[in-house]
């Protein structure tokens, strides 16, 4: 079971936050954030009862409305700050480099954004494994679509499957089904 530990390890916060990300905190955000800037926010499933969870990203527009690309929707959309924030007292901003002092691929970064909100059926249908918020904050930046956090899901999977399946050995084994 330490295995399976681990892997749980791994889906936490600290783990899951992107390696190029400053925590920031909501309340001063108007001093930090520029338009253009791929934000995260923690989302703890279970009302933050676990240290597990993931991240959700979204694209800062300007104007204090953010490109994000939720579960259960047709296609990204864009909403205002303090709803991408939803009460959370910190967010991250995902640092890339040479881009993030450019102007101009931080237009680039807000006219791709937009023209997924504008034009949701131009990106494929949201899947938590192929298309998910993370990789259309990524894709808007930097033309790469990637998710770090789905690489770390993936990587743990077959630790929690065995995990799960060593519990049942012990907890059913020596139940007779007839």
């Amino acid at each position: 079971m330490e295995k399976v530990d681990a892997a749980l390890a791994s889906l936490s916060k600290a783990s899951m936050m992107p390696k190029n990300a400053e925590i920031k905190d909501s309340i001063d955000w108007y001093e930090d954030l520029k338009f253009g800037d791929h934000i995260a926010v923690w989302s703890p499933p279970l009302g933050g009862r676990l240290d597990v969870g993931y991240f959700h990203h979204g694209v800062y527009l300007g104007q204090k409305a953010v490109a994000h690309y939720p579960r259960d929707t047709n296609g990204p959309r864009a909403i205002r700050l303090s709803e991408f924030f939803n009460g959370h007292k910190e967010y991250y901003i995902v640092r890339y480099d040479e881009e993030d002092r450019d102007d101009i691929s931080r237009r680039l970064t807000v006219t791709a954004a937009q023209y997924f909100v504008e034009f949701p059926r131009s990106i494929e249908k949201y899947n938590l494994l192929t298309v998910n918020c993370e990789y259309f904050a990524t894709f808007c930046k930097t033309g790469t679509a990637t998710s770090a956090q789905i690489d770390i899901l993936m990587s743990v999977l077959p630790v929690l499957a065995d995990g799960i399946g060593q519990l049942a050995a012990v907890s059913f084994g020596s139940c007779v089904i007839s």
